[in-house]
């Protein structure tokens, strides 16, 4: 257990730098989060700008996991005011880390209803000054804009960043060779341009890095469908797949799910929403709950629209019974989308997330799953 420090004690860098271990030791959440910061409490009131600086940086991280994101803010407006106020104590790396983290933190920030528009577009301000200041082209953030204004529901806007993210040359602060097809075929499949995304994907899908094939493919399962490819829809989702081993890809495993309501496999869709239940104790953020949420209830719809509304299910969550049926599943899940669709459009000022449900078969609340 880390220990708690007295503010009114003087602490050296060698006690901070072990109570910062500590810290970091301990299981994602709230209390590391407070532990972490209190930490760099410490290290400000002693003066210890290189440290408190380096630990903020490290705890970025942490506070997205724990889905922390004011956290987030805040410690990245501090280490902006550290690097302005004091360059000296940051190094190169630091530096180019920061940059990295302030500009793809739109990407995890538009995940929160919470964060209002007005937030991540002062994010996004920071981002592009910083950049431009320190010798930077604009292909990430025209990528990242992209990206946020397609997850605001903007397509008009969200096209308009995508052609200028085409024609923007790369440089170290864009994605890597694998990553960027991703992010387009993405736009592709948001926008309804399922051919262009097929295409994309058929040139791109034996490119590799710690995310991709898995997540280019699982973007590319509708457009497959939907031009009517079902072998390569098997084949992506056969590929994308295995390589989700965690919470942080329950979006992917809920485009999945889509993917099993959509081509008539509910049977297959079921096994997964087994499977992958438990990870909503670990959502990383209300976008990825919402996302498999509305997936599952895809799935369960279909079996109890087949009479299977009372087939047992298995809820490996923490805190719940280990069993529940299809039915009472649909009716809990589609609860959480269309909450979380509300607080999301109710932010995003439209009707984005609810016309994204209907889509999906999302019962609106109030509806029967099995009517």
């Amino acid at each position: 257990m880390c220990r708690r420090y007295a503010p009114a004690m003087v602490h050296t860098e060698r006690d901070l730098a072990a109570a910062l271990n500590e810290a970091r030791s301990m299981p994602a959440g709230r209390a590391k989060c407070e532990r972490l910061d209190e930490v760099i409490r410490l290290a400000d009131a002693a003066g210890l700008d290189a440290f408190a600086f380096n630990a903020r940086l490290d705890a970025m991280g942490d506070y997205v996991r724990a889905g922390q994101t004011q956290r987030k803010l805040l410690a990245m407006a501090m280490c902006l005011a550290t690097l302005e106020r004091s360059p000296e104590v940051v190094t190169p790396w630091q530096h180019q880390r920061l940059l990295r983290l302030l500009v793809y933190a739109p990407m995890n920030l538009v995940r929160f209803p919470a964060v209002a528009r007005t937030q991540i577009e002062q994010v996004f301000d920071d981002a592009e000054r910083h950049l431009r200041s320190s010798g930077y082209r604009m292909h990430a953030i025209y990528q990242l804009r992209m990206y946020v204004a397609l997850h605001l529901g903007d397509h008009d806007a969200a096209l308009s960043w995508h052609d200028r993210f085409l024609v923007a040359e790369p440089d170290r602060m864009s994605s890597c060779n694998a990553c960027v097809p991703s992010y387009l075929i993405e736009c592709y499949e948001e926008t309804g341009q399922f051919a262009r995304a097929v295409e994309l994907t058929e040139k791109s899908k034996h490119l590799t890095c710690h995310g991709q094939p898995s997540w280019l493919l699982s973007h590319a399962l509708l457009p497959y469908v939907r031009t009517g490819d079902l072998d390569g829809a098997r084949e992506a989702q056969r590929r994308a797949y295995p390589g989700m081993r965690d919470a942080n890809w329950l979006h992917g495993i809920g485009l999945h799910l889509v993917y099993f309501g959509l081509t008539g496999n509910e049977v297959r869709g079921l096994e997964l929403v087994e499977r992958h239940l438990p990870w909503l104790d670990g959502s990383p953020s209300p976008f990825q709950t919402m996302e498999f949420a509305s997936g599952a209830v895809m799935v369960l719809r279909g079996l109890a629209e087949t009479g299977h509304g009372g087939a047992v299910v298995r809820d490996g969550r923490r805190g719940g019974d280990p069993e529940t049926t299809v039915g009472a599943l649909c009716d809990e899940l589609a609860a959480i989308a269309n909450d979380l669709a509300g607080r999301f459009d109710a932010r995003n000022g439209n009707d984005h997330f609810r016309r994204r449900l209907a889509a999906r078969s999302v019962p609106a609340s109030g509806d029967d799953p099995r009517d």
